[in-house]
């Protein structure tokens, strides 16, 4: 524009027609110009309004990217927990596994452990009954401490009856090996009478040299407890003596065995059977004598007792036997007997 200006007054100095053709073609360019000119200004306008749209955008852009990034930056930290997570669940998978062996190893445990729970608790119901057993001998030896209080006051006052002698008959055939007399024995009648005794003859030697059968002896039966004669009918094999009817006393039934291989029942001091004996190992044989006789083949003062009919032998298994206690068992019954 300013050299359009300057060459104005160059063209109005030109002669004619061709120096104003040219001053109006440079008014129209000069025209044309500030048109321009306007445009331009309206376009700096617009440009810097869009400058301006454009900061702003920018700036929008920079908190959008900050966003962004702080996105980007939690994607990765959960990134990183995910795989946190997923090594965890490995760890997991691998101990459910191991719990899984031994959950395995268990059952075959408890597999094998339950037949020894059976056992146990047959072992348990067994003792619960060697409990009540015991239980009972308790209550049988505080039953029995008045009779031995009675029979120590016997014993004290035998002397005076003059029975010491049948007392050492009977503590020397106790003593006698193989449990037979020297030149005679110690009869009871089965009908609670006097018993037909005899001397015995025996050394002191051989007295002392005698192993004492731990069988002879007295003995109470203390299990089952209830006694009575119906118990003494099943154990002397029905065979009753006098005075073994109702009304036995309920301290259990009383078996004496004697060294000379014979053997008597009784109820409340009475003879309610008898007979003899014999023991091979564990097996007790208990042979009942007839019907009317305590003990075969007595001798009394009156002459020889008749024969007794045979009888068939009981068996017993001798399931324990101490100085204090003897079980027995037969078939499915069980018997306990204690001294008095």
């Amino acid at each position: 524009m300013r050299t359009a200006l300057l060459l104005l007054p160059a063209f109005c100095l030109l002669p004619g027609c061709i120096a104003w053709e040219i001053r109006d073609e440079i008014a129209l360019a000069n025209r044309r110009v500030g048109a321009t000119h306007a445009e331009l200004v309206r376009t700096n306008a617009e440009l810097a309004t869009v400058n301006s749209g454009l900061t702003t955008t920018n700036a929008e852009l920079a908190t959008v990217n900050g966003r962004v990034a702080a996105v980007t930056e939690r994607i990765e930290k959960v990134d990183a927990n995910l795989a946190g997570t997923n090594a965890r669940l490995a760890e997991v998978q691998a101990a459910l596994a191991t719990t899984e062996r031994r959950m395995v190893a268990l059952y075959d445990t408890l597999a094998e452990t339950n037949p020894r729970l059976l056992t146990a608790n047959d072992a348990m119901e067994r003792l619960r009954i060697l409990q009540e057993i015991a239980a009972s001998l308790q209550r049988t030896n505080r039953a029995l401490e008045p009779l031995s209080k009675t029979m120590g006051s016997l014993n004290s006052t035998m002397s005076f009856f003059g029975l010491a002698g049948a007392e050492a008959d009977l503590t020397a055939v106790a003593a006698t090996p193989g449990g037979e007399a020297t030149g005679g024995g110690v009869e009871v009648a089965a009908g609670g009478g006097s018993a037909a005794t005899t001397p015995v003859a025996t050394t002191p030697a051989a007295a002392a040299a005698a192993a004492p059968n731990p069988l002879v002896g007295t003995w109470l039966m203390v299990h089952p407890a209830a006694g009575g004669a119906a118990a003494t009918a099943a154990l002397s094999g029905g065979a009753s003596g006098a005075g073994g009817g109702a009304g036995a006393a309920t301290l259990g039934n009383v078996l004496l065995i004697t060294a000379d291989g014979r053997y008597v029942l009784a109820e409340q001091g009475r003879i309610t059977g008898g007979g003899t004996w014999t023991r091979e190992r564990n097996v007790l044989t208990l042979t009942p004598a007839g019907d009317g006789a305590g003990a075969s083949g007595a001798t009394g003062a009156g002459g020889t007792a008749p024969a007794a009919a045979p009888s068939p032998g009981l068996r017993f298994e001798v399931l324990t036997l101490s100085t204090r206690t003897l079980s027995l068992r037969t078939g499915e019954q069980l018997r306990v007997f204690a001294r008095p």
